[in-house]
């Protein structure tokens, strides 16, 4: 732990090609729907299993014929990046529809939410992301899936994974007498541009530079953090960044120490250099607890201020 005039201490805790047709006598009669879900792990980061019936998915399709092998080009393609939206509880294009094949099969690739990203599928990389960039106003959550191979009928079940990293912080301090006024946090010197594939493995590959800076929180009035908090307090804007070595990337943290009303340091700056690594679908949570250092414990010297001389007080018992 390295200390300087304050010292900080985070902990991280890792938690086809074919022609469109709507004619039912070439087609089966029941257009493709969709069953939507989220993996475990502010248009902003989905948390749960359910996937918001706001949100709105890019789903490409690929045919395979009943004697015949996927095709991953474009010439294999049955539809490419149809907007998917909930539509009166069912997950389809309304206005676009589409129909199972009367043979052969489908899979189907998709990523969330629609536009959000240059997205592809091929049998070596499986699902890619390229040149993505996160809008660090508006954070998005950057989901893909796969369905499973040689779907017939409906509705495609689609469990989405985050293919970015999640961040939230929380702060606390042990140290009694004093208030720390936390005005600013944010996370500085990371990449915030990079590509993804799935195959063989989830990997980002960063671009760019580690420009970009992240803010958690910004307000003048600032948190109060003291010791007589019962639990830390947890900042309600959380990140999803690239997936990248988490070595060199920093909390930077900007406050005032008070004791009661009064600030008796202020606009105090402490950088923290964090360690590790971020994967994608991971959640992570860092537990700062921050304290003044180079400060001196308060010590007592007790004695005893003995009896004053004796008072002689003479008694007579009669």
């Amino acid at each position: 732990m390295k200390k300087i005039l304050f010292w900080t201490a985070i902990a991280a805790f890792a938690t086809i090609s074919c022609t469109e047709t709507d004619s039912l006598d070439e087609l089966s009669k029941n257009p493709i729907s969709f069953d939507t879900s989220v993996g475990k792990s502010n248009r902003a980061i989905i948390n749960g299993t359910v996937y918001p019936t706001t949100e709105i998915f890019g789903v490409t399709a690929f045919y395979k014929t009943t004697t015949g092998s996927y095709d991953y080009t474009a010439n294999g393609k049955y539809f490419d990046n149809l907007q998917i939206s909930n539509v009166s509880g069912t997950w389809k294009n309304s206005s676009d529809p589409y129909y199972w094949p009367p043979t052969g099969s489908l899979r189907f690739a998709a990523y969330s939410p629609y536009g959000s990203a240059t997205y592809a599928y091929d049998a070596t990389n499986g699902s890619q992301f390229t040149g993505f960039s996160q809008n660090l106003s508006t954070p998005i959550d950057l989901m893909y899936a796969e369905s499973a191979v040689d779907l017939t009928s409906g509705p495609v079940a689609l469990a989405f994974k985050h293919a970015l990293t999640q961040l939230y912080f929380t702060i606390a301090t042990v140290q009694k007498g004093f208030t720390f006024q936390i005005k600013e946090l944010s996370l500085t010197t990371l990449y915030n541009t990079g590509s993804f594939k799935t195959l063989s493995s989830p990997t980002w590959t960063t671009s760019g530079t580690t420009d970009p800076v992240f803010s958690v929180y910004s307000d003048v009035t600032g948190i109060a953090v003291n010791a007589a908090t019962s639990t830390p307090y947890e900042f309600t804007n959380r990140l999803a960044v690239i997936p990248q070595s988490a070595a060199g990337v920093k909390i930077h943290l900007k406050f005032d120490l008070k004791i009661g009303t009064a600030v008796v340091e202020a606009d105090q700056v402490k950088d923290v250099t964090l360690t590790g690594t971020w994967a994608p679908n991971q959640r992570v949570k860092y537990a700062i607890t921050i304290s003044r250092s180079g400060l001196t414990e308060i010590t007592y010297t007790p004695t005893v201020t003995d009896w004053a001389a004796d008072t002689n007080t003479p008694v007579t018992a009669n």
